[in-house]
């Protein structure tokens, strides 16, 4: 009976609530240890572009014949429940709650993963226009809890989205790759050899590889896709 009493005080005054079942979280963040366990967990993937394969050791076969001007990908999650709607809550209502876990997870698979970490980290940019309407950059946000994490810097306003683009998830693939031409450009020289770029969703690919492929005609060594998810033009 103690014990039981004593189990129960400890959640009243545990400081976090799980946003899946609302039940105190046990994690030191707004997710319990169950919930954590039943997410949508990316799988074993090509290590240049992140397309699902068998074995995570492995190199697709388009890249093998075209890679992407990205060197390497990490993506968290599948475009899944409950990942879904907390991106939707993230980019159309406001929610910052969920780019902060969103960043936390992240980091902590990063970090577990032994991969070799960047030098910086460069979130997508938002058009000037897009950010007055939304008010912040989701990719900026989930990059904090990474950057603290890792110490790395994030490099703020060294790339500008130059273009208003069409939002991609409205275009067939075709017309994803046309309207990220020419889409990004480097406001200032960057001096890091390595740099991760984070996004909250990767589907064509066609953003991400836009902006990596500016960075490679600006002279970075390597540059890594990061995504906390991805989808398919079925998503969109």
């Amino acid at each position: 009976m103690l014990k039981h009493s004593a189990k129960k005080l400890s959640q009243l005054f545990l400081p976090f609530t799980c946003v899946v079942c609302h039940a105190p979280a046990d994690r030191k963040q707004d997710l319990c240890h169950g919930c954590f366990n039943e997410l949508p967990f990316y799988g074993p993937a090509c290590l240049r572009c992140g397309t699902s394969l068998a074995s995570a050791s492995e190199h697709c076969g388009v890249c093998l014949q075209n890679p992407p001007p990205f060197d390497a990908t990490h993506i968290l999650f599948h475009y899944q429940p409950p990942i879904t709607q907390w991106i939707i809550q993230l980019k159309f209502h406001q929610q910052l709650l969920y780019a902060r876990l969103l960043g936390e997870l992240f980091a902590e698979a990063l970090l577990q993963s032994g991969k070799n970490l960047p030098d910086a980290i460069l979130p997508v940019p938002l058009h000037a226009k897009r950010l007055r309407e939304r008010g912040y950059n989701q990719a900026l946000e989930i990059a904090k809890p990474i950057a603290r994490a890792i110490k790395r810097p994030i490099l703020l306003d060294s790339c500008l989205r130059s273009k208003s683009t069409t939002p991609q998830t409205t275009l067939s693939r075709r017309e994803r790759q046309q309207n990220m031409q020419n889409a990004f450009i480097l406001q200032r020289n960057l001096h890091f050899r390595t740099i991760a770029v984070i996004d909250d969703v990767i589907t064509t690919g066609y953003t991400m590889a836009a902006l990596c492929q500016t960075l490679k005609q600006h002279h970075c060594d390597k540059v890594a896709a990061w995504c906390c998810a991805r989808g398919s033009l079925s998503d969109a």
